[in-house]
Formats: C-alpha cells, sequence, structure tokens
C-alpha cells in the first residue's frame, strides 16, 4: 500500500472520529439546554398554580423540535380545572416577569393542554410570530 493512501485512511479516521465527538457534544448541549428549560418553566407553572389554587400542579414536558429549530417551548397536561386561557396566560407572564408566555390552550380527551414559551431566543419569538399569523389567517 502507497504512502498516500495510508494518510488518506488515517485522514478518514481522524476527520470521522471528529466528526462524532463534535455530534456527541452538541446532542449532551442540546439536552442541557432542555433540561434547563424544563425546570425554568415548571418554576413558573408551578408560582402560576399555586397563585390560581390549581392541584395538582402539572408537571412539563419537552416538546418535541418545532420546526427543526430551538425553540423554548415546554407543554403541560392535566386533568385539573383550569381557569380561562386569558387568567392563565397573565398569572404565568407575571410570576415569570415577563420572561414566559402561554403560547397554546386546548382541551383534548378530558385533559387540558397548555404550552409554555419561555422568551429565551430569536427561534422562540419566531415561533411565537408565526403562531399569531396562523391565529390570524384562521380568525
Amino acid at each position: 500500500m502507497a504512502i498516500w493512501q495510508i494518510v488518506i485512511i488515517i485522514a478518514v479516521i481522524i476527520i470521522g472520529v471528529a466528526l462524532g465527538v463534535y455530534l456527541a457534544v452538541r446532542s449532551q448541549q442540546a439536552k442541557t439546554r432542555t433540561q434547563m428549560w424544563l425546570l425554568e418553566a415548571d418554576s413558573y407553572v408551578t408560582s402560576a398554580c399555586d397563585n390560581l389554587s390549581i392541584t395538582p400542579v402539572p408537571q412539563g414536558q419537552p416538546v418535541g423540535k418545532v420546526w427543526g429549530r430551538k425553540v423554548a417551548l415546554v407543554g403541560f397536561e392535566t386533568t385539573s380545572k383550569l381557569p380561562k386561557q386569558a387568567e392563565l396566560a397573565a398569572t404565568i407572564t407575571r410570576v415569570s416577569d415577563g420572561k414566559a408566555v402561554l403560547s397554546d390552550y386546548w382541551q383534548r380527551d378530558g385533559s387540558n393542554h397548555f404550552e409554555v414559551a419561555l422568551l429565551k431566543n430569536k427561534e422562540t419569538q419566531e415561533y411565537l410570530d408565526d403562531l399569531k399569523r396562523i391565529r390570524y389567517h384562521n380568525g
């Protein structure tokens, strides 16, 4: 085997290992970021539920990748009776000092669902803007 072939094989191995490490680090960063967002949203919802006398307090679940972007969004589901959407939205905004908003609210299969968006980044703001446009066009 020629020297140049050995060099190419070694280069491919080094590039493959570097790419694997890069992807693993990036994945770990995404998991850490999602976990931090989840804890923050849970604390806001816990405070809001305390203020509104909602028990038991629902625990958040990360919302899957929204349109493949880094949207800071946490979903909640509960069978507890929730107040009207406007009241829950105002309370979440108040207890978070404007760092979070109620982005969606619906009922399905006997459960109440809502999503809280953390105003962390441009992607989240663009997601909220898209929701406003969709709601405007759908009446």
